[in-house]
């Protein structure tokens, strides 16, 4: 049937698929949040009653019209036939047949797809190994792209130098863009990064001698997180507050609690 002529693809085999949770959503091992990633279930999951478009953001289509329309180089269709693969959905669970269809949209330029081959590599699961360069090669062509969830992996990898050279100050840049570009892990990382850089400031700032004339909180707060010169005359808490807001309007549940 369908996994047969998939398999025929000629993906590599994993293992054991079946011990594989169905999708992973940020870089492993990182001790960052995990950003929302299209293909992670709403709470309408748990509902039989719903149709499976209402699950799923990333169900653009009914599994059977993504089949057919994957098989006709629809880039979107093999992206959801992908997803239908990592998640069960009309389809037998299988990472090896995610990874061939993520494969193929990836290679056509799809962004999310890129996203997802990333993932793969840096897990190993669908793949014939973990691979962090390559991993990274998919991870930068989706960021270029502007995917957010790519975006903030990026900046994860940078701060712990996994298949990119370790710095804070392209993290930083990397986690800036991914939290304009609407990705609500980000937003809430820069509002932690904030808040704690700016604690930080404070015990220094009330330290007799610590700092000379001229200082200001966001001056200090800047040689530690690289600011634009609008953002270094807000006060560092300020900054997280309004990052915190973002985040929380997106429906992030410790941004929220902060």
């Amino acid at each position: 049937g369908r996994m047969a002529e998939d398999e025929a693809l000629g993906s590599p085999v994993l293992d054991s698929e079946a011990d594989v949770p169905a999708g992973t959503t940020s870089v492993p091992g990182a001790e960052l949040p995990s950003p929302p990633v299209a293909g992670t279930a709403s709470a309408a999951e748990s509902d039989p009653e719903q149709k499976p478009e209402a699950k799923y953001e990333w169900l653009s289509m009914t599994p059977d019209q993504a089949w057919f329309q994957a098989k006709q180089t629809n880039r979107e269709a093999q992206y959801v036939l992908g997803m239908c693969y990592m998640h069960g959905v009309g389809q037998a669970l299988s990472l090896k047949n995610a990874a061939i269809w993520f494969g193929k949209a990836a290679a056509g330029s799809h962004p999310p797809a890129q996203f997802q081959m990333a993932l793969l590599w840096l897990t190993g699961r669908g793949v014939p190994r973990k691979d962090e360069d390559e991993a990274s090669r998919w991870m930068e062509k989706a960021a270029k792209a502007g995917n957010p969830d790519a975006l903030y992996n990026m900046g994860v990898m940078a701060l712990y130098g996994r298949g990119v050279a370790e710095s804070i100050e392209v993290a930083m840049h990397h986690f800036q863009a991914a939290a304009e570009a609407g990705s609500r892990e980000a937003q809430f990382h820069l509002g932690a990064t904030f808040e704690q850089c700016a604690e930080e400031i404070v015990r220094m700032w009330n330290t007799p001698g610590m700092f000379g004339d001229g200082d200001s909180l966001a001056e200090v707060a800047n040689r530690r997180l690289p600011l634009d010169e609008e953002s270094r005359k807000i006060p560092p808490l300020r900054i997280a507050l309004a990052w915190y807001s973002k985040a929380g309007e997106l429906g992030h549940g410790m941004a929220q609690h902060r």
